[in-house]
C-alpha cells in the first residue's frame, strides 16, 4: 500500500527479496511445500488473529519508525497472532503475542 512507502526509515520492505517460510516450517504447520508460497499461505491464516493488533502495530511502528508489515510478520511468526502460544519447560511467559525467553532454548 501507499502507507508502507511512509515508514521508510529502515528502507522500503516492498523491495527486500526474502526465500520465505523454510520447508521444516511449512511441515510443522501441515503444509505440504515451503518458500515464498508457503509464507503467504501462513500469512492468510494468521491474519484474522493479527487484525486485533493493527492499532497497536500502527502506532508502533510510527514511535519506533518500523512499518507495520514487518512488526505483523515478527507476531506472525512468534505467535501466529497469539493463535498458539507455548511454554517451554517454565522457560518463557508464553502469555503474549511475542515471547521472550531470559535465556536461548537448547
Amino acid at each position: 500500500s501507499s502507507e508502507s512507502s511512509s515508514w521508510g526509515c529502515y528502507g522500503d520492505i516492498r523491495t527486500l527479496h526474502t526465500p520465505g517460510a523454510s520447508c521444516g516450517i511449512g511441515r510443522r504447520q501441515g503444509l505440504s511445500y515451503c518458500g515464498v508460497r508457503a509464507s503467504e499461505r501462513l500469512a492468510e491464516i494468521d491474519m484474522p488473529s493479527l487484525l486485533r493488533y493493527r492499532p497497536v502495530m500502527r502506532t508502533v511502528g510510527q514511535k519506533y519508525c518500523v512499518d507495520p508489515a514487518v512488526i505483523a510478520g515478527v507476531l506472525s511468526r512468534q505467535s501466529h497472532g497469539s493463535n498458539v502460544l507455548a511454554n517451554v519447560d517454565g522457560v518463557g511467559d508464553g502469555v503474549k503475542v511475542v515471547q521472550l525467553c531470559p535465556s536461548p532454548l537448547p
